[in-house]
């Protein structure tokens, strides 16, 4: 409580970007992340600046943050006066770095220079990147990801990194999922499919065809906002309870013997809760993230567009081998535990108590 008393008032600011094509994994991500700010100061003030993206203001009000919408084209000087004015203790960065020139109109390149231009308006700045290109100049870098060449760093002068899946941004829930008490069924009955969309939607019928295929009256539950609105497109026979969104992720994985889903962030969430789970990467840089969880053992992956054959010969491995299954519980939860964004929130702490120290 005296960390907190101290450092009450504090303001931090997040530069964020999230999109239908981009995802809300950074939107998300730095959620957890001013959420384990929370944890640790008393009564903070946290701002987020994003580019004008339908929907996201509402995801971040849920959590009762500031946000502050960022109209394109961007006016970089615009947005680096609005948080200048806003005088940040704390500046954490996550802009789309790796969006393709044709996904947007309008979409302003971030280069290093415009990131070097936000990092200059607080005394700490941690960025978080995902593919270690090039230079950052920020007091500290998270890369909090699996695959080994993402994670190589060099010449960052007097930058800290953080790397490495001890540091995953998770929500509270998925450390108290990663504490819970779980039993792999020796028979799977409940299935849990979640859609991110891209090239995971047009694989969801043959999803479905192969898992009618293989069990006998699955319990399936699919989260998708495309065909929750028009459940017919499934062409499946199953009895599918089809939603559009669910409140809390954690309890269900933890509530299914099976997860089927993309390959991005939520394979560190599935882990944290010992989900056996088979991988449809949704976009481009999912692929090695999945390839390189499957080497660690937590998840199968199927690869982009697989056929149905190949859909079948997967799940029936998954679904027939107990030992495997219960094998990815054990290797996942052993991997992530859920508290990295604490970990990530006492090491900026760390470098304010040394800017207040004049150090």
């Amino acid at each position: 409580m005296e960390n907190r008393a101290k450092k009450s008032g504090t303001r931090i600011a997040f530069r964020v970007d999230g999109s239908g094509a981009v995802g809300f994994g950074h939107a998300s991500r730095c959620a957890s992340l001013a959420e384990a700010f929370l944890r640790h100061i008393s009564d903070p003030r946290i701002e987020f600046w994003s580019r004008d993206i339908p929907g996201l203001d509402s995801f971040l009000d849920r959590d009762g943050f500031g946000f502050n919408r960022i109209r394109m084209p961007e006016k970089c000087e615009k947005t680096v006066s609005e948080i200048r004015r806003f005088d940040p203790h704390i500046l954490v960065l996550d802009p789309a770095e790796h969006i393709p020139d044709y996904a947007f109109k309008d979409w302003t390149k971030i280069t290093r220079e415009y990131a070097k231009e936000f990092v200059e308006l607080a005394p700490v700045s941690l960025q978080i990147d995902d593919f270690a290109r090039g230079r950052f100049d920020t007091t500290l870098l998270l890369n909090a990801g699996v695959v080994h060449e993402y994670l190589d760093y060099e010449n960052q002068g007097g930058t800290e990194i953080l790397s490495g899946p001890e540091y995953v941004l998770l929500r509270p829930e998925f450390a108290c999922a990663h504490n819970t008490i779980r039993e792999i069924a020796r028979k799977v009955g409940k299935v849990l499919v979640v859609d991110c969309g891209h090239r995971f939607s047009r694989v969801v019928p043959r999803l479905m065809l192969a898992l009618e295929s293989i069990l006998d009256s699955p319990d399936v539950m699919l989260v998708s906002r495309l065909y929750s609105s028009n459940p017919n497109r499934m062409n499946s026979t199953l009895d599918i309870l089809c939603v559009p969104t669910i409140r809390d992720m954690a309890a269900a994985m933890l509530d299914a013997d099976l997860v089927i889903t993309c390959g991005g962030t939520i394979l560190y969430e599935l882990a944290a809760c010992g989900a056996p789970a088979v991988s449809v990467p949704a976009v481009d840089h999912q692929e090695k993230i999945a390839e390189r969880f499957e080497q660690l053992g937590t998840v199968l992956q199927l690869g982009f567009k697989p056929s149905f054959e190949h859909i079948t010969d997967v799940l029936d491995t998954v679904i027939n081998d107990y030992e495997l299954r219960q094998s990815m519980m054990e290797k996942g939860r052993a991997l992530v535990d859920g508290l990295g964004a604490d970990r990530v929130v006492r090491k900026v702490l760390e470098r304010l108590n040394m800017c207040d120290a004049g150090e």
